[in-house]
């Protein structure tokens, strides 16, 4: 729990106005009557009403409503269907703070004055947000760049949010049937953690980094971070300029095709997801450029989702099933994915079997692969599988993308783009050989292992020895099957590590450079011969 301080009880006076302004003010009388809160019930007309409301109030409120909407647009059956589709909408725009103070605050960061540091600063701010504003400048260098500054004050404003937020989501869990099924306090971690992230700028340059080492496409363009004058309140970048991704006409005037742009869209975002286990997660149009070259600039690191190789297996798998309407092996998939022992595998393919029913005759180009992965999660949540938050980062991340595409190419579908990719990579994944130093050094800890047993065997009698085990097996006779049973270990041990050499021989020659093939080929077997007989002294019984 958090002390409250009169700091607290102003901003929750005002969070109260604001909510009684948006026709809001029945939820906080439920508040004193919290078992009342399972009995809510709201017409439709009502509903679509307070749903255009509760985004209007949620942007009013500042960022950490705004990212609080975020967090409850992808809990699916968390709220009616309206407030789902205006949470979508959701815009973080505001009225840019006064320059003098940005420069003020600028300033005090960096510990120089502005003159010192650029030779140009424009005023106006080409993009003003509730947690930061940028701005176009010039570097002493010569080096244009945009400077993203952190509004004065936000993350003391975000904190006293979260604190409020965590009273009244602890009250809601612990006193109602709703929060107890809900669990709110969980979403108030998932919305903590987000906020901590996008109010750091030097985790975002991270990310940047990190994504400008792994370019393997050839038409991504990241911008370069200057660290020099990047500290967790100011982020400066390379200034990459180009038109928006949604500016259709201006792309077609500029020379763009469009068709081929949607491809490559699908491919890096895919990609990214499916084989590097690192995207971006926030392709809204604001965030992607194209220049006239037709390469693709991405802009705002703040959010990017993470997968490991399990997650990665289980998307991969997922989306080839998913666009082949294989509900047998999705219902697999997300029992996979549950790791619950108690769940009735019958009823998911049931659902999964009514979900895909609806889409069995949609062609694959009019298929909207997010929506169904929604649905997915959906049925999830029905059942009570806990799905991992970063598939349904995943789901968001694809919904945006499906957005851009059908906007260039209303013929093109990602799920229809993306089930090749998939599949190719499935079966590079299972015909990919490991490298011969990977094998080398798996064989040698096998073997080693295989050498250390008969000693553990050794050691284990005399433990059951010391606590005295009676065996019905007579002292020596066991001694010699121990024994027998080493050596035959010792002697197998020994096959596999020569033979493993003899096998990939063919392979160490082709790798070698030509002129020394023999000479090296030489060296390498005598040592690689040498260490199996340091190894075989060094366990020998």
């Amino acid at each position: 729990m958090f002390p409250l301080t009169p700091k607290h009880l102003s901003r929750f006076r005002e969070i109260a106005r604001v909510f009684t302004e948006f026709g809001f003010g029945f939820i906080l009388t439920y508040l004193k009557r919290p078992a009342a809160l399972d009995k809510v019930e709201i017409n439709e007309y009502r509903l679509i009403e307070l749903a255009g409301n509760l985004r209007e109030m949620l942007e009013k409120l500042g960022p950490t409503f705004i990212k609080l909407g975020q967090v409850l647009s992808t809990q699916r059956d968390l709220l009616p269907k309206p407030f789902q589709a205006e949470l979508e909408k959701l815009q973080d725009k505001v009225t840019p703070v006064p320059f003098e103070i940005i420069a003020s605050y600028i300033e005090k960061n960096l510990g120089s004055p502005l003159h010192d540091i650029f030779i140009e600063f424009d005023e106006n701010p080409i993009a003003s947000a509730s947690i930061g504003q940028v701005y176009r400048a010039k570097l002493k260098n010569g080096k244009n760049v945009v400077v993203k500054v952190k509004r004065p004050g936000v993350d003391e404003l975000i904190k006293t949010d979260l604190q409020i937020l965590y009273q009244i989501a602890s009250f809601i869990e612990n006193k109602t049937n709703w929060g107890k099924i809900n669990k709110p306090l969980r979403m108030w971690e998932e919305l903590k953690s987000s906020l901590e992230r996008e109010l750091d700028y030097t985790g975002e340059a991270r990310n940047i980094e990190n994504f400008r080492q792994n370019i393997k496409y050839k038409k991504l363009i990241i911008p370069e971070v200057f660290w020099n004058f990047t500290n967790e309140n100011i982020l400066v970048l390379e200034a990459v300029y180009g038109i928006k991704v949604s500016e259709r006409f201006q792309l077609i005037e500029m020379g763009i095709d469009l068709d081929q742009l949607a491809r490559d869209l699908v491919e890096i975002f895919i990609l990214q997801i499916l084989e590097d286990g690192y995207f971006h997660a926030d392709p809204h149009p604001g965030n992607i450029a194209i220049t006239p070259l037709g390469d693709i600039i991405l802009y705002d690191f703040g959010m990017v989702g993470f997968l490991n190789p399990w997650l990665r297996e289980i998307l991969i798998t997922l989306l080839i099933s998913v666009v082949r309407k294989d509900f047998a092996r999705i219902s697999e998939l997300l029992i996979e994915l549950s790791q619950r022992q108690d769940i009735i595998p019958a009823e998911i393919k049931k659902d999964v079997r009514e979900i895909l029913n609806r889409y069995y005759f949609v062609p694959l180009s009019s298929l909207s692969l997010g929506e169904l992965l929604k649905e997915l999660l959906s049925l999830a949540q029905k059942h009570e599988i806990i799905i991992p938050p970063e598939i349904v980062l995943v789901a968001k991340t694809i919904i945006a993308l499906e957005g851009i595409v059908k906007n260039l190419n209303s013929n093109l579908s990602v799920a229809e783009l993306a089930e090749p990719l998939a599949t190719n990579l499935l079966r590079r994944r299972i015909f990919k050989f490991p490298s011969f130093k990977k094998v080398a050094l798996d064989l040698y800890n096998l073997v080693d292992k295989l050498f250390a047993l008969p000693g553990m065997l050794e050691s284990s009698l005399a433990n059951l020895e010391k606590a005295k085990f009676t065996l019905k097996i007579e002292e020596r006779q066991l001694e010699r099957q121990v024994t027998s049973f080493a050596k035959s270990i010792q002697f197998l041990a020994m096959v596999i590590f020569y033979a493993a050499y003899f096998l990939g021989s063919p392979a160490i020659l082709n790798a070698l450079p030509a002129d020394q093939k023999g000479k090296i080929f030489i060296f390498i077997t005598v040592v690689y011969f040498t260490g199996g007989y340091i190894l075989w002294k060094k366990h020998q019984l």
